[in-house]
């Protein structure tokens, strides 16, 4: 049976209300096929449903309906299934679209103790190598699932860690280059006013030289007149 008419099936089970007879055709559904649409659907069953009745109920109050705990606890029980299972086999794109749907549910139902569980369980890209040829490799990206075991943890942190560390020694090399300019440059300036006062001490030994060559003139010339 196609999955149009068993979504048709659900949501007319719904609308009658009998809603273990709709949880029952999702189980089935289930059976027969795991796509992340099925199972994102299973749950925000469980707090639509909840959220109409008590809609019905106090149809009149204009106050922001609460959705019972036992609604969102069937609902992340169903996240968690799901979570296990993709886990399991490895399924890791449908696995990545559930935790986002996850974790926009507990945003909106979740306490804070629960939306930083699910933080916790969220993926992390990495680009990774792989062979295509006996001398040809190539970049592809890959999802790191932290929460799953140790040596994933590890690995997520230690990626981390690196890219904190490329970072500050790009920060501390840029600072060293700015450093080497500016001594760059006062050793340029020292230099030009080195230079500036060794031309004004020739220029004050020229003029002293001359001054006494003049003098020395000046001496001369006078003995001869008075003989």
């Amino acid at each position: 049976m196609p999955e149009i008419v068993w979504k048709d099936y659900i949501d007319f089970e719904t609308e009658e209300e009998e809603f273990d007879k709709a949880r029952a055709l999702y189980e089935k559904l289930l059976t027969k096929t795991s796509h992340v649409k099925v199972w994102i659907s299973y749950a925000q069953f469980e707090i639509n449903i909840s959220e109409e009745s008590a809609e019905g109920e106090e149809e009149d109050d204009e106050t922001q309906q609460v959705v019972p705990e036992e609604a969102k606890e069937r609902a992340r029980a169903i996240f968690k299934r799901a979570n296990d299972l993709y886990k399991e086999q490895g399924i890791k794109e449908d696995r990545v679209a559930l935790l986002q749907a996850w974790k926009s549910f507990e945003s909106t139902h979740g306490s804070d103790e629960d939306r930083q569980k699910v933080e916790k369980m969220m993926p992390q890209q990495v680009k990774k190598r792989r062979r295509i040829d006996e001398d040809k490799f190539e970049e592809f990206v890959d999802w790191v699932f932290p929460a799953d075991d140790e040596g994933a943890g590890k690995l997520a942190s230690l990626l981390a860690k690196a890219k904190a560390w490329k970072k500050q020694q790009e920060a501390e090399k840029e600072a060293e280059r700015e450093v080497e300019s500016d001594s760059t440059r006062q050793e340029v300036n020292r230099g030009s006013d080195e230079q500036e006062e060794e031309s004004d001490e020739d220029e004050d030994d020229d003029m002293a030289k001359l001054e006494a060559l003049g003098a020395t003139i000046r001496n001369g010339g006078g003995g001869d007149d008075s003989e």
